[in-house]
């Protein structure tokens, strides 16, 4: 029988079953919602962490047994009750890692140095996937950018990222645990409440006035839907080594935020004239992303959507969740 975990006060044991067990750290940000989810669906038993619970959502599955605490102390989990762990938990901006470097450290750097030392205590020898980012790389010397491309930060955020990933190498070598590094590119989907596709359909949707974004609108990005995003994960758990690689999860296909805008505007029936820039670009961001994602194809992963397959999910999901609810208010 496996070790029991800790969960709110209480010992929860799931050794009787037969199931492979993972654990999510970050379980209620969105892209740990949507990887729970999937596991379960593969018959996997979940435990999730997160400083808050997750919040209910239609036709997503919760974690069985959810801890609510801060990863700085994470050693009263009993990490052996699990065969593979998703690292997700920690800070997701590089504009706020300008404003607040210390905090982007401690919740970055600091609580993944800790979950990893708690790991070497008990001895733990399952499968780590850590969830880095395409910030590692800062401003792309050359497209698309491969695994093996200069890493030079330009935010506290990528920095941080960065050094996590050399920690869970490190760990993974010296312990003996298997990991691997998953960097993603622009994110998106339902649910995600808030980035640069949120915000364009809030303004566009939800109001008549001008839409007004950030940049110039000529600014590359490599967007990925968050059903690709976990099913990456997924597949890449299957391939941990001790010397943790590293693997893009990117759809290798980038699009300027002005043809985003035009295109969101095009299948929800809007006029683009509506969309202005203002010229003034966010601390940290980089003008040009496109990943290459050769590596993670060469083992078997590929995409389910397109961006425009992506885009029309996403809006149909706002208008359900935000058009309804506006509507009433005015």
């Amino acid at each position: 029988m496996k070790n029991p975990i800790f969960v709110n006060g209480a010992f929860d044991h799931q050794g009787a079953h037969n199931k492979k067990s993972a654990l999510i750290t970050g379980v209620s940000g969105f892209l740990g919602r949507v990887l729970c989810h999937q596991l379960i669906r593969e018959g996997y038993a979940v435990t999730g962490i997160d400083k808050t619970p997750p919040i209910p959502a239609t036709q997503l599955a919760l974690p069985q047994n959810f801890i609510q605490r801060d990863l700085l102390h994470p050693h009263q989990i009993a990490f052996q009750a699990f065969d593979f762990i998703y690292h997700l938990a920690g800070a997701a901006s590089a504009l706020q890692s300008i404003e607040t470097p210390e905090q982007d450290f401690v919740q970055n750097l600091t609580i993944t140095f800790r979950l990893l030392d708690a790991l070497r205590a008990c001895a733990w020898q399952g499968r780590f996937v850590y969830v880095s980012t395409a910030a590692v790389y800062g401003e792309a010397q050359q497209i698309p950018v491969t695994e093996e491309a200069p890493t030079r930060p330009i935010s506290p955020y990528g920095a941080s990222k960065l050094a996590c990933e050399n920690y869970v190498r490190v760990f993974s070598q010296c312990y003996g645990f298997r990991a691997v590094i998953a960097r993603i590119f622009s994110l998106y989907g339902p649910r995600q409440e808030r980035q640069v596709i949120f915000d364009i359909l809030r303004k566009m949707l939800l109001s008549e006035t001008t839409i007004e974004l950030f940049g110039y609108g000529c600014e590359v990005r490599d967007f990925i839907h968050v059903a690709d995003a976990v099913n990456a994960l997924f597949l890449l758990s299957k391939h941990t080594t001790v010397d943790a690689p590293i693997f893009n999860i990117c759809s290798a296909t980038g699009i300027t935020i002005r043809e985003l805008a035009e295109k969101l505007a095009s299948i929800a029936n809007q006029n683009p004239e509506r969309i202005i820039f203002t010229g003034y670009s966010k601390n940290g961001d980089p003008a040009r992303w496109i990943g290459c994602n050769k590596k993670i194809r060469h083992i078997g992963f590929d995409l389910q959507y397109s961006l425009s397959s992506g885009l029309i999910d996403t809006l149909n999901w706002f208008r359900r969740h935000y058009i309804p609810v506006h509507a009433l208010t005015k």
